[in-house]
């Protein structure tokens, strides 16, 4: 009986302290490596949006929910006279939706602090064109093809990292550290480090 009081004070007491919803977002920069079964593993340059909406806040925590969504690229587009075009051109888009516990700067527009760090877990989805050894069936005599195909995946995603304060306001530049982990389509695992300004 005490410690369902205890919580109950406690929630009571941060609910007590929650500001309206607050809408944030930032943008930046990094790369994803994704790695599958029977494929090559690719690693791709990215641009980063990242929305989060405030569900419950106080001056130095938070609890949002967003969107970092990130777009890749991978290998080259070439040019010759002489051997003509060549294309080993690749594309990621890594859309996870985050649930994440905010703590000190970034955590809300409320917070002065400097120094600031965060935690989530939730699920997203993957689409891409990957490098895949595929086996091909030939008159009963399969050989092992390399191919290029797109595949969409969908599976849990974690995140965390820190955000230092910049400037005079809440700007705050944050490292994202992630990882997600397809169910399907060859399972793949992508991780992920972005560099993001908030404004």
């Amino acid at each position: 009986m005490k410690k369902k009081l205890a919580v109950f004070l406690v929630v009571s007491l941060f609910l007590g302290h929650a500001h309206a919803q607050t809408f944030m977002h930032g943008v930046g920069t990094g790369f994803l490596v994704n790695s599958m079964q029977k494929a090559q593993t690719s690693a791709f340059g990215t641009l980063m949006y990242s929305p989060r909406v405030t569900v419950m806040e106080s001056e130095s925590s938070s609890l949002t929910v967003g969107i970092p969504l990130s777009f890749g690229v991978s290998g080259s587009y070439n040019y010759d006279n002489y051997y003509g075009t060549s294309n080993s051109l690749q594309y990621m888009i890594n859309a996870p939706v985050m649930l994440n516990i905010n703590w000190g700067a970034g955590s809300s527009k409320e917070s002065s602090d400097r120094f600031g760090y965060f935690l989530g877990g939730g699920f997203g989805l993957n689409h891409g064109s990957y490098v895949i050894d595929e086996t091909i069936a030939n008159d009963g005599n399969p050989y092992e093809q390399t191919v290029e195909k797109s595949l969409t995946t969908y599976g849990p995603a974690a995140n965390g990292g820190v955000r230092f304060g910049v400037g005079q306001g809440t700007h705050n530049i944050e490292i994202l550290l992630s990882y997600m982990k397809g169910l399907n389509e060859n399972k793949p695992n992508t991780f992920g480090v972005h560099g993001i300004f908030n404004f």
